[in-house]
């Protein structure tokens, strides 16, 4: 009975040894280079942001959630500059544009002395600069982190060339009618004013399209956009028995429409026209997709 007794308290007294020792940690695998990436959107900043990211579990793999990068006030062509920088565990950083074509992809930046993705160790840098000219009107900012012990801090500067404030509103004439008209039946040949059309709610890259009207007397019209470089330029249009710029005569048609992409906020129609005994008014319908 004694010998049963010792027994018992000498096994509870290996499982409170048990119990009491260190807990151990196991690291984590290292992430299967095959696995597919997901990523669910997180929040947009517009030029001239910083823009942080942490996670704390000291042992993992993380994506982050995309941070989506705004360039509503910088034209087609304007400089965008995004610096990226992996703080505590190592980081990649991936850019896309709007259509979700890579730009940019950093490779692994940081410092580690332990293995990982990266090969044995890891000897930075800590931090690269892009820049690149602006194509779509926004930005995709992907970044993954793998910690070994510690957790994870990253930062990343996005600046833009040309900044501009955004307006409250956006006055656009996509879906309008814009015209103009001459009064002077004996005026000949006569330049109209400039008519600036805005195309601001639509990204860059939309489509836009724009049907010229010749209502009463020929007009020849000219498109160009907000940089001055004419991307449009028509014969004369309508109808006219009489001589003009246009020739002896001309039999139409009165109307034209042409199609393009958009490269900046605003556009410029032009028109010519030559009244020969009757006045002159024209239009232009505006679509934008």
């Amino acid at each position: 009975m004694k010998k049963i007794i010792i027994i018992v308290f000498f096994l509870i007294f290996v499982f409170q040894s048990c119990n009491n020792e260190d807990e151990i940690v196991i690291p984590r695998q290292e992430i299967n280079q095959t696995e597919p990436l997901s990523y669910s959107k997180s929040g947009s900043h517009p030029c001239s942001s910083t823009i942080t990211g942490a996670y704390s579990p000291k042992w993992g793999n993380h994506y982050y959630s995309t941070e989506i990068l705004t360039t509503s006030c910088t034209e087609a062509g304007g400089t965008i500059t995004i610096t990226v920088n992996a703080s505590v565990s190592p980081n990649t950083f991936q850019i896309l544009d709007g259509n979700g074509n890579t730009l940019a992809y950093s490779g692994w930046l940081g410092y580690s002395a332990l293995p990982g993705p990266w090969g044995s160790s890891l000897n930075g840098p800590s931090t690269k600069t892009y820049t690149f000219p602006k194509t779509t009107q926004t930005y995709q900012l992907k970044v993954f982190t793998i910690t070994q012990g510690w957790g994870d801090t990253w930062s990343a500067n996005f600046s833009c060339q040309n900044i501009c404030a955004d307006p409250p509103n956006c006055n656009s004439d996509c879906g309008t009618n814009v015209s103009d008209s001459y009064n002077n039946s004996n005026g000949g040949f006569y330049i109209y004013p400039d008519k600036i059309i805005s195309v601001c709610d639509i990204p860059f890259g939309g489509t836009i399209s724009i049907t010229l009207n010749a209502l009463k007397t020929p007009n020849a019209f000219f498109i160009l956009d907000g940089n001055g470089n004419s991307i449009i330029a028509t014969n004369w249009l309508g109808y006219s028995t009489q001589s003009g710029p246009w020739g002896s005569s001309i039999s139409g048609p009165a109307s034209q429409t042409f199609s393009f992409t958009k490269v900046t906020e605003t556009y410029k129609i032009r028109a010519w026209t030559s009244t020969q005994g009757w006045t002159d008014n024209w239009s232009a319908d505006i679509a934008c997709q």
